[in-house]
């Protein structure tokens, strides 16, 4: 799972928490980056937020071409914002927000429980 954020962003913080949780208790394995869609010069403060959050996942800094809307996964613009992808890369399932991780773990244990 790729997990956009900021970390100025409040409700960041409660997804990268909830993220950190979940992936070891989901039903369905996986994994998280988080990619900071901030500036380059904001790499401290990207590495603030993984350790005062104490994160098990590791976070990246977002290249130009993303922070201009033109990365692979499009224009992505609202925080927190994650999709995940399959062992192929291809794209599964895409979420934004609190609510959105929700119903993003609700379609995860829905697809692991069909197979």
């Amino acid at each position: 799972m790729l997990f956009f954020f900021t970390t100025y962003d409040a409700p960041s913080q409660v997804v990268a928490l909830r993220l950190d949780q979940l992936r070891h208790q989901a039903k369905r394995r996986f994994d998280v980056v988080g990619v900071a869609l901030e500036p380059p010069n904001h790499a401290s403060l990207v590495a603030v937020f993984g350790e005062s959050l104490q994160l098990g996942f590791p976070l990246v800094m977002a290249d130009p071409a993303l922070l201009a809307g033109q990365g692979a996964f499009g224009d992505v613009r609202q925080v927190p914002g994650f999709v995940l992808v399959d062992a192929d890369a291809r794209e599964v399932l895409r979420g934004s927000g609190v609510p959105g991780l929700t119903a993003l773990f609700e379609q995860l244990d829905a697809s692991h429980q069909a197979r």
